[in-house]
């Protein structure tokens, strides 16, 4: 319910604002502002937090590693979005020609998507010849906002394929989750098992005891279930059909014992059950944080690629539009 009302906001923002013009002077400097803020919100994984401490020791497991590295994806992609748009702001705000600044633009854009579209197995649909297509159009233009409308293909090809990352990234975050989980079960199996088979123990006593004061206050039914709960200790005793005064007391001494024995051997496993419960409050902690990052990534990323076509139409005065502002208060609301 609340991501379906974050969308929402973002959605109903990124349609409303759209129509807002500016007559003043192009402001560029929050493009990359609110890009910068934006970024540095997001904390990369499930593993990259200072609240990850009592899991560790399964830092190095082949799922972690590899869960590791999907989310490296998504910081090289907010480290260029973010090193895009501080150039993009300082070509700006230069005292560049508008067709320098153009130029420019396509200076920086051609070394930094070209080593990604011509990689082998690469995700961009633009092709190479794409690519040295549009760099001519950006370059060809007077002003340097028209060399960004000439540029949104490629940023909307970013969008997508940040789209396609994000949706591994989660699909690793859960796998990773569920291994550690299993993980942690499997090391704990012992305590836990042990821990199960003590209370068990404990409340047959306790039911024994009860049944034993219910005899002693006369209600003679209560003997035969005494003796079904525990038939061993009518080993104890001289006619199984009667208790003496002192058979009593023995057999409450006895079962007394053995309770405190079973609480002593639970004190001794209570650390390793104690680690365990806390290991599973860790893990359900991350997963949740790691899901909300993934999130904010997710919506910072739609967002930069719609601002960045509302700087390139002159939509820039935050006074009038700030579609990071309205969204970072959409995120922490719903999140």
């Amino acid at each position: 319910m609340r991501t379906a009302w974050l969308l929402l906001s973002i959605l109903t923002c990124l349609v409303g604002c759209g129509v807002v013009t500016s007559t003043q002077k192009v402001d560029f400097a929050p493009f990359a502002e609110n890009t910068i803020s934006l970024a540095a919100d997001i904390e990369y994984g499930l593993t990259e937090t200072s609240r990850s401490i009592h899991l560790r020791e399964y830092w190095d497991t082949p799922a972690v590693v590899a869960h590791r590295k999907e989310w490296e994806k998504v910081r090289v992609l907010m480290k260029g979005v973010v090193a895009y748009s501080v150039e993009v702001t300082t070509l700006g705000n230069s005292t560049l020609s508008g067709p320098a600044r153009a130029r420019a633009l396509a200076d920086f854009l051609d070394p930094l998507a070209r080593p990604v579209i011509t990689r082998p197995g690469t995700r961009f649909r633009i092709t190479a010849a794409g690519l040295d297509s549009m760099l001519v159009d950006i370059r060809e233009q007077k002003k340097l906002l028209d060399g960004l409308r000439a540029a949104q293909p490629i940023i909307d090809e970013v969008d997508r394929i940040a789209g396609e990352i994000f949706d591994e990234v989660k699909a690793s975050l859960d796998v990773t989750a569920r291994e550690l989980i299993q993980s942690i079960d499997e090391a704990n199996a012992a305590p836990v098992k042990w821990n199960k088979i003590i209370h068990e123990k404990q409340y047959e006593k306790y039911e024994a005891l009860s049944a034993l004061g219910r005899y002693v206050l006369g209600e003679e039914d209560a003997l035969a279930e005494f003796y079904e709960i525990d038939p061993w200790l009518q080993r104890y005793v001289a006619n199984p059909d009667t208790l003496t005064a002192d058979e009593m007391q023995k057999l409450e001494d006895r079962l007394l014992l053995k309770i405190r024995a079973y609480q002593e051997f639970t004190d001794q496993i209570q650390p390793d059950l104690d680690k365990y419960a806390i290991q599973q409050q860790e893990i359900a902690d991350l997963y949740t944080d790691a899901n909300h990052q993934l999130k904010r990534a997710r919506t910072t990323m739609t967002v930069w690629a719609r601002s960045h076509r509302n700087l390139a139409q002159g939509i820039t005065d935050p006074a009038k539009v700030n579609l990071f502002d309205i969204t970072k208060k959409a995120i922490k609301t719903a999140l």
